[in-house]
């Protein structure tokens, strides 16, 4: 499982065991958050944002349009540009990680796409 560069390796804990006589077996896990899959909420980026605890579920789900990104280092303005957003429109970003994510459990920070520009900079205009 991907984990980012930060964070601590996933851990497995059994804390029951019927092979040791319990009555049923219970493990806990240990990850950081940004461990496999995950959501970001706006906290993670807005120091007054909502943190993930406090976000509706149906802030999560819905409709969404995916657009590959051909750049090898980063979602760039000028590869949007050809884009026609609407107001309100969810994108999911698909970039060379999600290729090389499945392929392999190791963080490899030179091969990494990040955003070029922070959030606040891209907004949907009518």
């Amino acid at each position: 499982m991907a984990v980012f560069a930060f964070e601590n390796n996933m851990q497995i804990e059994r804390r029951a065991s019927m092979d040791r006589g319990d009555m049923g077996n219970n493990s806990s896990i240990h990850m950081g958050i940004h461990t496999g899959t995950h959501m970001d909420a706006p906290k993670h980026v807005i120091a007054d944002g909502k943190t993930i605890d406090v976000m509706p579920l149906s802030d999560a789900i819905g409709p969404a349009r995916v657009i590959e990104i051909n750049d090898n280092a980063a979602v760039k303005a000028e590869e949007l540009k050809q884009y026609k957003f609407k107001q309100g429109e969810w994108i999911l970003f698909k970039t060379k990680n999600s290729e090389r994510c499945w392929k392999t459990d190791a963080f490899i920070p030179d091969l990494f796409i990040l955003r070029k520009t922070p959030h606040s900079s891209w907004r949907i205009r009518e």
